[in-house]
């Protein structure tokens, strides 16, 4: 028996700012770009990078991920 989940992260790298799609706070990609609300790229003790605080969302059907990519696209 295995169990596994699926979560979903969708960013935007722009002229070096790493722009979180699935923020709920940011309407539109004209906000984010008068924010200015980067996201910053780290490095953990192993070695990998991420995306700090990038939002992730666990998604149960494909259609949940659609819905999510779909959201992600129009901003």
């Amino acid at each position: 028996d295995h169990y596994y989940s699926v979560f979903i992260s969708c960013i935007e790298i722009y002229n070096n700012y790493i722009y979180d799609l699935l923020d709920e706070s940011v309407v539109s990609t004209q906000q984010i770009d008068q924010n200015k609300e980067s996201k910053y790229l780290k490095e953990d003790p192993k070695g990998s990078m991420y995306i700090k605080d990038v939002n992730e969302i666990e998604v149960k059907s494909t259609e949940e991920a659609f819905e999510l990519m779909s959201r992600s696209q129009k901003k």
